[in-house]
C-alpha cells in the first residue's frame, strides 16, 4: 500500500493564509523591502511630478511669445529629467522583484521539503513545480509592474486633478460623468478576473503534473503505445488552461475600451465645452491646452491602474496557491536531531503497541501491536492493503499514528527531538528504489555524507556492486541519469540497499528488497540481510516465499490486523491465513 522545519526566510511570506489573500498579503511581503521600494517610489513620483509640470510650460509657451524658446528649453530638460528618474526608478523595481522571487523561493523549497508527507501524497509534483515557477513568475509581474505604478499613477491622477480644478473648476466637473462611467464598467468586470485567473494557474499546475508524469515514464508511455492518450491527456489541460486564460483575457479586454470610452468622452467635452469658453473669452487658448494635457495624464493612469488592479487579481490568485503550500504543517522539531534519549539495552528495536491509524477512509492499522528486536531478521508479510507499507510510514514518522504507541530501542517516538531524530536511527529503502540524479558516489553516501573510501568499498563489496562499478567509465564517478534511468532495475535496488547500509542504522526497513533481481543475485542479497540483520534489526516486506522463510519471526498483517506472529514452520502448522497466504506465493 502506497500511503498518498524549516526556519521561515521571512515571518511575513510564511504567514499562514486568512480565507482570503488580500493586497494586504502582498504588502506584508514587500516589507523587507521597503527601502528599495522607497527609493524605486521616490524616482516615479518624481517622474510623474515632473510630468505634472508639462502642461504648464506647454500653456507658457503658447502664451507667452518672448519666453517660448526658454519654454521649450525648459520642456526638454524637463522631459530628460523625467527619462532619468523613470529609468533609475525602473531598474531599482526589477531588481526587487528579483529578490522577491528570490525570498519566495527561498520559503518555497525547505517548506516543500519539510511538510509533512501527507502534503506530497495529496498534491501531484508536477502542481507543486508548478507553483514554485509560474506562480512565482505572476508575483513578480505584479510586484515589477503593480505596486508601485498604482502609487505613482495616484499621485498623478491627484495632482492633475487639482491642476485642472486649479484651470477650470467648471471644465474639470464636466469631465467627470464620462470617466465615473468607464470606472463602473471596470469594477463590474475585475472581481471575475480573479476566479478565471485560480483557474487558469490550477489547470497550469494539472498541465505541469501530467507532462511529468508521462515524461518520467517515457519508456512505459512508449512501450504501450501511449503517446496518442498521453497527449490527449495533457492536451485536455492545456485546452483547459486556454479556455480559462480566454476568460481573463475576455474580461481584461473590457478594461481598455472602458477608459477610453471615459477619455473619448472627456475629450469631446473638452474641446466642445472648452472651445465656447475660449470664443466668449471665459478661458485662454493656453489654459486649454494646459487642461487637456492634464486631463490625458488623468485618464491614461487611471487606465493603467485598471490594468494593475487586473494583474494584481491575478497575482493574488497565484499568491494564494503558493501560500497554501507556504502554510502546510511542517514537520516538529529542527532538522539536526540533538537531545537524543538514550536507549533501553534490552530493549526491542522497534515495537507497536495497540498502534491504530487511518489516512481518513477507515483504519489502515487496527490496534496492532508487535515487536522487532535488535539483531533479527523479521519479514513482515500480507495481502496488498493489509497496512504493510503503513507500519513503515509511522514507523519513519511520515505520519502519527491516531493511537497507541511506537517506541524505538524502548523509547517512545514522540520523546524524540524530531522526526529526524528517529530517521537518523532507521534506513529505509523503497519499494521503488529511488535514485538520484548525479554519480553513484553520490548516492550511495547520500545519507552519510562523511562516509570514508573504505567503507564504501566495503558496503560495495556486500551487495555485489563491485561488478558493476569496475564496467562504469568512471567508476563511483559515473552519471546514473535521471532516476537512475542508467542503471537497471536490480542495479537500482542495490544501490538504494548499499545506500542504506552505509547509514549504519539501528533498524533498517526494507520493502521487497530482492523483487527486481534474478535468482544467483537474489541468494547473495539475502545472505547480506542476513548478515547485516546480526548488526542491527531488520524488517522486510516480503512477497517472496524464498525470503520469507529466512526470517527468524513473520508478522502475518491481514486488514491493518495483526493475525499472526512466528516463524515460517510455527505459521505454517498454526495459522490457517498464513497457510493460504504462503501456498500462494
Amino acid at each position: 500500500m502506497n500511503p498518498k522545519t524549516a526556519e521561515s526566510v521571512d515571518s511575513a511570506v510564511l504567514e499562514p493564509p486568512r480565507e482570503k489573500v488580500g493586497v494586504a498579503a502582498l504588502v506584508r511581503l514587500l516589507g523587507a523591502h521597503r527601502g528599495a521600494l522607497a527609493w524605486s517610489s521616490v524616482l516615479t513620483i518624481t517622474a510623474s511630478l515632473l510630468r505634472l509640470a508639462v502642461p504648464l510650460l506647454a500653456m507658457r509657451a503658447v502664451e507667452n511669445q518672448d519666453g517660448r524658446v526658454a519654454a521649450i528649453v525648459a520642456l526638454a530638460a524637463l522631459f530628460a529629467l523625467q527619462a532619468g528618474a523613470s529609468s533609475v526608478g525602473a531598474y531599482l523595481l526589477q531588481r526587487t522583484s528579483e529578490s522577491v522571487v528570490l525570498r519566495l523561493r527561498r520559503a518555497l523549497v525547505p517548506r516543500l521539503l519539510s511538510a509533512r508527507v501527507r502534503l506530497h501524497d495529496e498534491h501531484r509534483v508536477g502542481d507543486l513545480l508548478s507553483r514554485a515557477t509560474t506562480d512565482v513568475g505572476a508575483i513578480r509581474e505584479v510586484v515589477m509592474r503593480g505596486l508601485v505604478d498604482l502609487l505613482t499613477g495616484t499621485v498623478t491622477i491627484i495632482g492633475a486633478m487639482a491642476l485642472m480644478i486649479w484651470l477650470d473648476w467648471r471644465l474639470f466637473l464636466l469631465t467627470v460623468l464620462p470617466v465615473t462611467i468607464g470606472v463602473a464598467l471596470v469594477f463590474t468586470v475585475l472581481a471575475g478576473i480573479r476566479a478565471a485567473a485560480l483557474r487558469a494557474q490550477a489547470s497550469l499546475g494539472a498541465f505541469a503534473a501530467d507532462m511529468e508524469r508521462a515524461l518520467s515514464a517515457i519508456r512505459t508511455v512508449k512501450a504501450n503505445n501511449a503517446e496518442p492518450r498521453e497527449a490527449k491527456r495533457i492536451g485536455g489541460h492545456a485546452d483547459d488552461s486556454y479556455t480559462a486564460g480566454v476568460r481573463v483575457a475576455k474580461l481584461e479586454s473590457l478594461v481598455t475600451p472602458a477608459m477610453e470610452l471615459a477619455a473619448n468622452g472627456s475629450m469631446l467635452v473638452v474641446v466642445l465645452v472648452g472651445g465656447m469658453r475660449v470664443a466668449d473669452g471665459s478661458t485662454s487658448l493656453g489654459q486649454l491646452v494646459a487642461f487637456l494635457m492634464a486631463l490625458m495624464y488623468t485618464v491614461m493612469p487611471l487606465a493603467g491602474i485598471f490594468g494593475i488592479a487586473s494583474m494584481v487579481q491575478k497575482g493574488l490568485a497565484s499568491l494564494g496557491r503558493i501560500q497554501e503550500v507556504v502554510s502546510a504543517p511542517a514537520e516538529s522539531g529542527r532538522t539536526a536531531p540533538a537531545a537524543v534519549p538514550e536507549p533501553a539495552a534490552t530493549a526491542p528495536a522497534l515495537e507497536f503497541r495497540n498502534v491504530s491509524f487511518s489516512y481518513g477512509r477507515g483504519l489502515a492499522l487496527s490496534g496492532a501491536s508487535f515487536q522487532v528486536e535488535a539483531g533479527t531478521f523479521t519479514a513482515l508479510v500480507g495481502l496488498s492493503g493489509a497496512g504493510k507499507s503503513t507500519v513503515f510510514s509511522l514507523a519513519e514518522r511520515f505520519y502519527e499514528p491516531q493511537d497507541g504507541e511506537i517506541l524505538i530501542n524502548g523509547v517512545p517516538v514522540d520523546r524524540f527531538p524530531s522526526p529526524q531524530a528517529v530517521r537518523s536511527r532507521t534506513a529505509l529503502v523503497e519499494q521503488s528504489c529511488p535514485v538520484l540524479h548525479g554519480t553513484l558516489r553520490e548516492n550511495l553516501v547520500y545519507g552519510r555524507p562523511d562516509a570514508t573510501d573504505e567503507e564504501i568499498a566495503d558496503v560495495v563489496h556486500r551487495v555485489r556492486l563491485d561488478g558493476l562499478i569496475a564496467k562504469l567509465p568512471r567508476g563511483l564517478d559515473t552519471l546514473v541519469g535521471d532516476h537512475g534511468s542508467a542503471l537497471s532495475g536490480g542495479e537500482r535496488q542495490r544501490v538504494a540497499i548499499a545506500r542504506a547500509v552505509l547509514r549504519r542504522p539501528g533498524l533498517l526497513l526494507l520493502d521487497e528488497p530482492t523483487s527486481a533481481l534474478d535468482p544467483v543475485n537474489e541468494a547473495a542479497l539475502s545472505a547480506v540481510i542476513k548478515e547485516v540483520s546480526t548488526s542491527c534489526a531488520t524488517l522486510v516486506i516480503a512477497h517472496r516465499i524464498s525470503t520469507i522463510r529466512q526470517a527468524e519471526k513473520i508478522i502475518v498483517l491481514d486488514a491493518g490486523k495483526v493475525v499472526g506472529v512466528g516463524s515460517h514452520d510455527d505459521l505454517v502448522r498454526d495459522n490457517t491465513f498464513y497457510q493460504a497466504l504462503a501456498l500462494s506465493r
